[in-house]
């Protein structure tokens, strides 16, 4: 089992990634599918960590959109013919760098023992 601080380092890595290789490509993003594959399933696997998230911390941090993240990410998993492109690139152009600083403030807050306790779905 990965504990909470690998799971907000999944968030982190793979919002590096995208802001990386996706960010500000908008046009590229619109005509190459596996850019948007690629920002897909990055965003599948920021609303992954976030779904195993013990609930506490989620309660937190109440300015972080939970509910939407892992969301999308059900939506992505099993809805994925509702998918809307431009909604995905929505998140990578305006949604990610706030979200960056506060996981980027949630490592920084939390306790070097803290491991997992009950993910947000339990």
């Amino acid at each position: 089992m990965r504990s909470t601080r690998e799971r907000l380092e999944d968030i982190l890595d793979q919002i590096i990634l995208l802001e990386t290789h996706a960010g500000g490509q908008q046009a590229r993003y619109n005509s190459d599918v596996v850019l948007q594959t690629f920002c897909l399933k990055c965003i599948e696997v920021i609303g992954e960590a976030a779904f195993k998230l013990p609930k506490h911390l989620l309660a937190r941090y109440p300015a972080i959109p939970w509910s939407n993240i892992i969301g999308t990410r059900h939506i992505l998993v099993h809805d994925y013919f509702d998918v809307r492109l431009e909604v995905i690139w929505r998140v990578v152009e305006q949604h990610l760098s706030p979200l960056h600083a506060e996981v980027e403030k949630m490592l920084r807050e939390l306790p070097a023992d803290e491991t997992g306790d009950k993910p947000a779905h339990g």
